[in-house]
């Protein structure tokens, strides 16, 4: 039983499904840059890379699908590879929830799948206006909850039931790192709604299949 959370996680069809919602979240933020008239992006919370989960925007600027004069990265894990995989970006340390940056000293502040993993929950909000703070814009993704396959772990249905059962699964399944309370809590339109300062109302839509929750934020519309 252990390994079946494994054969889910790395199976093709979860990687054509992910590969996929990829490219469409990178293709809106594609537009949006196109709409702000953005030159710079701050990435928030970017992590080291996995087999089939490369970086899509840091690949797009690597082959120019992008056009902005400064991509900057900031995350809390060791970013030495992608520092050398992508010459073309800035990697540097940095936490989500006080970011070492002046205010509005991007166009975009960007944020993929980071936002469910922010703890305690509480905290999204200071997250979002830290991505405020050091921006005029914001592209926020998150997998929605109300999507059947809880997309970390592939499991159907898990992150519907209570904590504690959601757990009690992934562990038999050989999961447990992906567990509810630690490693992520997933969101809804109306939670990530919330995250958001009650003067800014982010322009919210479903992605591929509504695997994911895109919310967008451009005080010029």
């Amino acid at each position: 039983m252990s390994r079946i959370g494994l054969k889910l996680i790395h199976s093709n069809l979860s990687y054509r499904l992910s590969k996929y919602s990829r490219g469409q979240k990178m293709r809106l933020l594609r537009e949006f840059i196109v709409t702000t008239n953005a030159k710079s992006v701050l990435d928030i919370g970017v992590g080291a890379e996995w087999e089939g989960a490369q970086n899509t925007l840091h690949e797009a600027k690597s082959e120019g699908f992008i056009n902005i004069n400064r991509l900057v990265a900031c995350g809390v894990e060791d970013l030495t590879n992608l520092r050398a995989k992508y010459k073309k970006s800035i990697f540097v340390y940095g936490n989500g929830l006080t970011l070492p940056f002046e205010s509005n000293a991007f166009d975009i502040a960007y944020s993929n799948a980071v936002i469910e993993h922010v703890f305690p929950v509480n905290e999204r909000l200071n997250f979002v206006k830290e991505m405020l703070r050091v921006a005029k814009c914001v592209f926020i993704t998150t997998p929605n909850k109300w999507f059947p396959i809880e997309v970390h772990s592939r499991l159907p249905f898990v992150h519907w039931m209570p904590a504690s059962l959601n757990n009690k699964i992934l562990k038999l399944v050989g999961l447990s790192q992906l567990s509810r309370g630690s490693y992520f809590e997933p969101l809804n339109i109306r939670d990530l709604s919330l995250c958001f300062p009650e003067n800014v109302i982010p322009e919210i839509r479903l992605g591929f299949l509504g695997m994911t929750i895109i919310a967008q934020y451009n005080p010029g519309t």
